[in-house]
């Protein structure tokens, strides 16, 4: 394990006081071991974008990154130099695409810069002025896109799934203002155009507050008058028998009614009483 102080770099991403709860896909932060092993917990994390220097081009080559290297160098002989080993750095001109598609050269205050993500669980890690001689205590006070160093702890995770190295947060110096990086771009709802459409024909406006109101329709009252029979019932009247019928009528025989047979072609009344079809 090794204590490194930074140099002075711009927050780029994250936030030095707000936790999260779960990770890039939705999955809540869990203990995995130790004595919390199964319980929630918020992560701490963000990223330090630090100026590279002329002539290095790798991290390693730099007083701080040269610690970070050898910590996993000694942690992992065998896997350190292996393209998948976890060193929470990225240089900031790549552009390789992360897992989330974007190139690292394209996010602002990445060019030309290491950018080093740090973490904790659990705490907001304390911010100090520039020199550390005094907490800076108001939330939000420092900003994305302002200029810190971070005093960070560098351990091997003794991971045989995952090898890299753990960088955590120990607490944060505030260097110096610069234009805020906005890293959750929201527009503006006045450029939106809203209620500039008309309404459809037949619908009116109804405030957002009497929306419950609205949607049900008012109750219709129908007075209804009883039939006088309904009233003052009586003995139901005896059926009435349907009339004879008059006239020919089709037989069992026939295959249809009267008029489906008269319009089949070649047949006339005469014939289909001749045949038995229909009655004289």
């Amino acid at each position: 394990m090794r204590n490194i102080t930074t140099p002075v770099g711009r927050l780029v991403g994250g936030s030095l006081y707000e936790g999260r709860v779960t990770d890039s896909k939705g999955r809540p932060f869990i203990y995995k071991t130790g004595a919390k092993k199964d319980q929630p917990y918020k992560q701490f994390s963000f990223g330090i974008a630090i100026p590279k220097e002329a002539g290095h081009t790798h991290w390693n080559q730099t007083a701080w990154g040269a610690q970070i290297w050898e910590e996993g160098k000694v942690g992992s002989p065998n896997l350190h130099h292996l393209p998948s080993f976890s060193w929470k750095i990225t240089d900031g001109d790549s552009q390789t695409p992360n897992g989330k598609g974007n190139k690292p050269c394209e996010q602002e205050g990445y060019k030309g810069c290491w950018v080093v993500w740090v973490q904790a669980n659990e705490f907001m890690v304390p911010v100090y002025n520039a020199n550390g001689t005094q907490l800076i205590p108001e939330p939000g006070a420092v900003k994305p896109g302002y200029w810190i160093q971070v005093r960070l702890e560098c351990d091997y995770n003794k991971s045989a799934d995952s090898p890299g190295v753990y960088l955590q947060q120990k607490m944060v110096a505030y260097s110096a203002p610069d234009t805020e990086i906005i890293l959750r771009v929201q527009e503006d709802v006045s450029e939106a155009g809203f209620g500039q459409a008309p309404l459809p024909a037949g619908v009116s406006a109804t405030p957002v507050g009497q929306l419950a109101d609205a949607a049900a329709p008012a109750p219709v009252t129908t007075t209804v008058t009883p039939a006088p029979s309904f009233l003052n019932p009586t003995a139901p009247a005896a059926p009435t028998a349907p009339a004879a019928p008059t006239g020919p009528q089709p037989t069992a025989k026939a295959w249809t009614t009267l008029e489906g047979m008269l319009a089949a072609e070649g047949w006339t009344m005469e014939l289909l009483i001749k045949e038995g079809y229909v009655t004289a």
